[in-house]
């Protein structure tokens, strides 16, 4: 599986159930029932708020960018396909299947 097509799931913990909670409580539009279900851990409703707004959806999940090249044999001589190197930012305890 290629790495851009990867889709990090959702998860939330104690800081962003509390945001989510709080929303809730003082959102008027429509998605104020997804807010609360995303509070109490529905997968469902964390994946609809995730496509609403860029912010709401990086609070979800983690991201994954390719972060350094390997070029070619000098500094300003780059291969035809370098190979990417990933990091990301895991959260502790999580374990991805890749």
């Amino acid at each position: 599986m290629r790495l851009s097509q990867f889709g990090f799931p959702p998860k939330t913990n104690e800081v962003t159930k509390a945001y989510f909670s709080g929303m809730a409580k003082t959102d008027t539009t429509a998605a104020n029932a997804d807010l609360a279900k995303v509070a109490e851990g529905d997968r469902a409703a964390m994946a609809r708020i995730a496509k609403l707004s860029p912010l709401w959806n990086s609070m979800l999940r983690t991201t994954c960018v390719a972060t350094m090249l390997e070029g070619g044999h000098a500094r300003n001589a780059l291969r035809s396909s370098p190979p990417p190197t990933s990091t990301a930012a895991w959260r502790p305890a999580i374990h991805w299947n890749m």
